[in-house]
């Protein structure tokens, strides 16, 4: 957590909650898999290609988190998490919002000769449910990302955060060798950032239209007094009032996560990112 207090100005109080426990990095095979692979087996799982490795983890509330690890020639290197995987800010008619945070219940894989994905599937507290597919295509670091989620009654929503993408100095060895850019154009929206030789960016659409229902509008979650596990990810809020959902429609919330190495820039994930966040 973070506390900063200002002159004539509120505290302003930011707390990352990261998940703990015994999450030893993945076996490191030297032989690199000729395709990507999926595994999924009762509430553990991973995804892995010839350029990174996505392992996924649970607290003992069920809650997801997913650990990013890029492959050097001398071993797996941690590059991110993500956390939380999904919340979502929401109310009936008549109530005030709260937040609630998804659980897993399933988890299943599948694999190509190109591509793997693996999918989670359950519930966001009581009244929605969900499920979140990563996908990684073959030779490619950027990872494919889609959260779908349907009401179970009437739903006001006021905010969604789905896959935040954490990383930054102090956090996994590695200080910032330049500053975050950050991606705000007319139809994007996201933050970059390099660890030493790393690149890591994650980007979603500038607003997000869900039919009759509205639009949720990207808004930035990094802020440049943040040090360590920067959050990359925008998160989506309703423009004045919050979206109305109801029993039968879907919200799904399109993204991707892009990790480079070598990497010179930040520069170098812009025009990837830009050019292949068109689901």
């Amino acid at each position: 957590s973070i506390a900063l207090e200002k002159n004539g100005r509120p505290v302003d109080l930011k707390v990352v909650t990261l998940q703990t426990g015994p999450f030893a990095p993945p076996p490191f095979n030297k032989q690199i898999p000729a395709r990507p692979v999926a595994s999924a087996h009762d509430l553990t799982g991973y995804l892995e290609n010839d350029r990174i490795h996505v392992q996924l983890h649970f607290s003992s509330a069920a809650t997801p988190s997913l650990s990013i690890y890029a492959r050097y020639a001398e071993g797996w290197r941690k590059a991110g998490i993500i956390s939380p995987v999904a919340t979502i800010t929401s109310a009936e008619p008549g109530q005030s919002p709260w937040e609630e945070t998804f659980r897993v219940e399933a988890v299943r894989s599948n694999s190509t000769a190109d591509s793997a994905t693996l999918a989670l599937s359950g519930g966001i507290g009581l009244r929605w449910r969900g499920t979140v597919t990563l996908t990684l295509k073959k030779a490619s670091g950027v990872i494919e990302q889609q959260v779908s989620i349907a009401p179970l009654r009437p739903m006001r929503v006021f905010r969604l955060s789905c896959l935040q993408v954490l990383g930054g100095s102090g956090g996994f060895g590695n200080q910032v060798s330049e500053p975050v850019m950050e991606i705000n154009s007319d139809a994007f929206a996201g933050t970059v950032i390099r660890n030493g030789d790393m690149t890591i960016a994650s980007l979603g659409a500038k607003v997000q239209a869900f039919g009759t229902s509205g639009n949720l509008t990207a808004v930035q979650t990094y802020r440049p007094e943040q040090v360590a596990f920067v959050p990359l990810t925008p998160a989506y809020v309703s423009d004045i009032e919050p979206i109305q959902v109801v029993p039968g429609a879907i919200l799904t919330i399109l993204s991707r996560t892009a990790i480079l190495f070598p990497s010179k820039s930040t520069s170098d994930v812009e025009k990837l990112l830009v050019t292949s966040v068109k689901h």
